[in-house]
Order: C-alpha cells, then sequence, then structure tokens
C-alpha cells in the first residue's frame, strides 16, 4: 500500500480544521450570541415602548444596603415614587428589615442572583445554582420570584432556557449611567438621554462597594433630578412590574 500524499493529507485536516471551526462557531452563537441578540430585541422593543407611552422606571441593583437604600427609600416615600429593586439574595438575608420596608411601601423586589456570579465566565452549575438560590431569597421574603435581572446582564443558552422555563421576566435596561464605576456619567447627560428617551428603564446600584467614594449622594442627587425632570416633561413612574403588565396586555392586544 503506497504512502498517501502530502497534499492530501494537508487536504483533510484542512476539513477537519474547517468542521470542527463551524461546530466551534455553531456552539458559540446559540450559547453566548443568541441571547446577547435576545437581550437587545427585548430591550429596543421596551425603549420604544417606553418612548411611545412616555414611561420611565427606576431600578436599583446590587442591594440593598443601609447607607444607599434606606435614603434612598425616603426620598421615594417623599416624592411619592415607587421604583424596582433587584436584590442580591445574600444582601436580603443581612438585611431583613430594611427589604421588609421596601414591599411593605409598594416597591418591587426581584432578584439579581444569590452572589452576582456572571454567566459568561463561571461554570454552568455555580451560575444556575446562584440565580435559584437568589430566586429562592426574594421568594422567602415575599418579594416577586419572577422579576430577575441578569448578573452584568449577561446571560447564556442555559440560563436563558433556565429563565423561560421557570417562567422568569428578564429585566433589562435602557439607560445607565454608570453608577458603579470610577467616573460615572454626568448628572446633564443621564437627563438628556431619558429627554431624548421620553423615558425608559433607568439602571442604578444601591450598593456602597464601589470605587466611587462619592457613590450615594450621586445617587439620591441623581434620582431627584430625575422625579423632577419626570414632573417636569410628564412621563409616568411606573416599577418594573406595572410596565410589564402594560406591556404584556398591548402584546395581547397585537396577536388577537
Amino acid at each position: 500500500m503506497g504512502a498517501i500524499p502530502l497534499g492530501s493529507i494537508i487536504n483533510m485536516l484542512f476539513s477537519y480544521i474547517l468542521v470542527g471551526v463551524t461546530v466551534l462557531a455553531i456552539v458559540v452563537f446559540f450559547w453566548f450570541l443568541f441571547p446577547f441578540l435576545e437581550r437587545k430585541r427585548e430591550e429596543k422593543s421596551l425603549a420604544d415602548y417606553c418612548k411611545e407611552h412616555c414611561y420611565l422606571v427606576l431600578t436599583f441593583d446590587d442591594g440593598p444596603c443601609e447607607l444607599v437604600t434606606s435614603p434612598l427609600l425616603d426620598l421615594l416615600s417623599r416624592r411619592n415614587v415607587k421604583a424596582s429593586f433587584f436584590a442580591l439574595g445574600n444582601k436580603i438575608t443581612r438585611s431583613k428589615g430594611l427589604v421588609r420596608r421596601l414591599i411593605t411601601e409598594g416597591h418591587d423586589l426581584g432578584s439579581h442572583s444569590q452572589n452576582h456570579l456572571n454567566a459568561w465566565k463561571a461554570f454552568p452549575g455555580p451560575v444556575l445554582k446562584d440565580i435559584r438560590t437568589g430566586i429562592m431569597s426574594v421568594k422567602s421574603i415575599g418579594g416577586n420570584e419572577s422579576l430577575f435581572r441578569p448578573p452584568y446582564g449577561k446571560m447564556t443558552l442555559l440560563t436563558y432556557l433556565l429563565a423561560k422555563k421557570n417562567g422568569l421576566e428578564t429585566c433589562w435596561w435602557t439607560n445607565d449611567p454608570k453608577d458603579s464605576l470610577v467616573n460615572p456619567k454626568g448628572h446633564s447627560d443621564v437627563l438628556t438621554q431619558i429627554q431624548i428617551d421620553r423615558g425608559g428603564i433607568l439602571l442604578l446600584h444601591d450598593n456602597d462597594e464601589y470605587p466611587n467614594t462619592d457613590h450615594t449622594q450621586y445617587v439620591l442627587e441623581l434620582v431627584k433630578s430625575v422625579i423632577d425632570l419626570a414632573e417636569q416633561e410628564n412621563l409616568q413612574i411606573l416599577t418594573y412590574s406595572e410596565l410589564l403588565s402594560h406591556y404584556k396586555l398591548r402584546l395581547q392586544k397585537l396577536t388577537n
């Protein structure tokens, strides 16, 4: 039996590599890109809906904590505004009194997972456990277990399917002031974006573990300015659950 020509070996290797790259591309698309594209589609749809109806939603992640959440609740109470809080399960267990106050005063309490694992960086098993445990923490204290905001806004195909299977509402945002970073956006830039969008879903954080040393002051002053702007521009401030209720009703009417 003669030796296989070098050219044939190279062609075979090239074919195997091509198949491998194609399979890898398909896996990457469905594991990472498909959930990402779905997120962008949902964000645009919600942004358009908010703009059409002049709806504004105030949302807060990574809390609760006494330093930020307590004065924030005081401010919201004074202005008679309801907001949506996506809490970490490990923070709920440490701040049950604050969480109960939040719920009693009519705000949304949804889940932001238990320990804020990044679905794009951690192994699937711990991520699924983190999501499930966070939901149980919210449920145990009387929050809305169907409201879920993925940590870092990251989902894989597995976490996407978990959300769909369990009837979770993945709660995105349309306006991110970057308040968890060292140099957040200026208040005027955030307010201008709200004016342009005629509302939207604002992402902020009620946590004190950020490099921005003036974070609490930044959040409180921005929220006050946002509420003032909403009154001036006739924007209706809703909770996330209220927004979803209106949004789903509209979709039902369109499909009937």
